[in-house]
């Protein structure tokens, strides 16, 4: 009937609107760790720069939940590699028997691990986030919205 059409129109706008609610936090927080590490780049090679463009890329171009998934996934992979970054840079950075050149650029590095663990909490943000977007994804309504099938939304 009728009704039952606009029921199921107003149940797809409310999820719609709820998915795009949840994602611009996530795209949001990608796009600053993008710019934090850019800033990085004064010290340090910074890779979080190209892989939170292409994150956030992945996450805005497809909005299903297995392209969250793969976010996700990404996302720990280099959030453990800036783990191991930040214990093996950290030790040599502020070691006592560090060169007097090294000593010079302590301000910097200061600095540039500040902004890192930042960035690293940031992406733990980011994880929970991801997380609750991908069990979003995951209801049926969700999952036959984004599969393009609305007339299968419960209605209520």
């Amino acid at each position: 009937s009728t009704w039952d059409n606009l029921n199921g129109f107003h149940a797809n706008l409310h999820l719609m609107s709820e998915l795009r609610r949840r994602r611009k936090p996530i795209e949001m927080l990608f796009l600053v760790i993008a710019w934090l590490s850019g800033l990085n780049c004064m010290i340090r090679t910074d890779y979080n720069f190209p892989f939170a463009l292409f994150l956030y890329y992945l996450l805005v171009k497809k909005e299903d939940k297995s392209s969250t998934a793969r976010t996700m996934i990404l996302l720990l992979i280099v959030t453990f590699v800036d783990i191991l970054w930040m214990l093996s840079v950290g030790i040599s950075w502020f070691s006592e028997s560090s060169s007097r050149l090294w000593a010079k650029f302590a301000v910097f590095h200061i600095v540039i691990f500040g902004v890192s663990v930042t960035v690293l909490i940031m992406k733990m943000v980011l994880l929970c986030l991801l997380y609750g977007l991908h069990s979003f994804q995951s209801s049926e309504d969700t999952t036959n919205l984004l599969k393009g099938n609305p007339q299968r939304l419960s209605v209520g």
